[in-house]
């Protein structure tokens, strides 16, 4: 935990409300034991009518910070990350949904003119030799069309 001084004005966090509170520092308390030495503070907090809250830290419900620059920048960073946290699910969500398919079409697509060319090498006829074309078309259909050859006729 970070030290204090009795009488410093320091900012809480809540964590559920996302709202910021100026309090003041009224005591400190440091326990030690065989397990260590833990300090903590007593924080007052007043709203506008005047009437206190007395806080102990360290507590779950609030982030302390020593100062408002420090309260802002760790709202800054926490507000980035979470709209980083946005933008990535929206782009894996497209790649999962809109890139997928194409990536599945153009997979069957190519798989479709390897099946096409081989049928190509059996459908030649000794009589009016024909080339096979395939086409993509606009809605990712693949099409097999028979072209004659006309050197051959």
């Amino acid at each position: 935990m970070k030290n204090y001084e009795i009488g410093q004005i320091i900012f809480l966090l809540s964590k559920e409300a996302l709202d910021l509170y100026p309090v003041r520092v009224i005591e400190e308390t440091i326990t030690k034991s065989l397990h260590g030495e833990e300090k903590k503070y007593v924080v007052e907090y007043a709203d506008e009518s005047g009437k206190g809250t007395i806080i102990t830290l360290p507590t779950k419900k609030f982030s302390d910070f020593s100062s408002l620059e420090d309260a802002r920048e760790h709202m800054i960073i926490n507000a980035t990350a979470a709209i980083e946290k946005i933008c990535l699910s929206a782009l894996k969500w497209k790649e999962n949904v809109f890139d997928k398919k194409e990536v599945e079409d153009i997979s069957l697509n190519e798989s479709a003119v390897q099946i096409l060319n081989k049928h190509q090498e059996k459908n030649i006829s000794t009589d009016v030799v024909q080339r096979v074309e395939t086409v993509l078309l606009e809605d990712g259909t693949v099409a097999k069309v028979h072209m004659p050859n006309l050197g051959a006729l």
